[in-house]
């Protein structure tokens, strides 16, 4: 399960497992209807998914209700 992944703590305190190609500035995306969240990486006009992560905190729908206390931000994203 931990092949190829390592550990990342964020700003707001999340702990959690990514892909080795994971990189400063890049971001967690829960996207609805996923099963996981994902690592994107802002380009020049649209975002790059990394690859899948695991998150202690946000695994379980948590992200949604962060949503909607106003804790986590909703953003429109274009992939490529």
């Amino acid at each position: 399960m931990c092949a190829e992944r390592k550990l990342f703590f964020t700003k707001r305190g999340y702990i959690g497992l990514a892909p080795m190609a994971m990189e400063k500035g890049d971001r967690i995306c829960v996207l609805l209807g996923c099963n996981v969240p994902l690592i994107i990486r802002p380009q020049e006009d649209h975002y790059l998914i990394v690859g899948d992560t695991y998150v202690y905190g946000i695994m379980n729908g948590e992200a949604v209700q962060g949503f909607r206390d106003e804790n986590l931000e909703y953003v429109d994203l274009t992939f490529r």
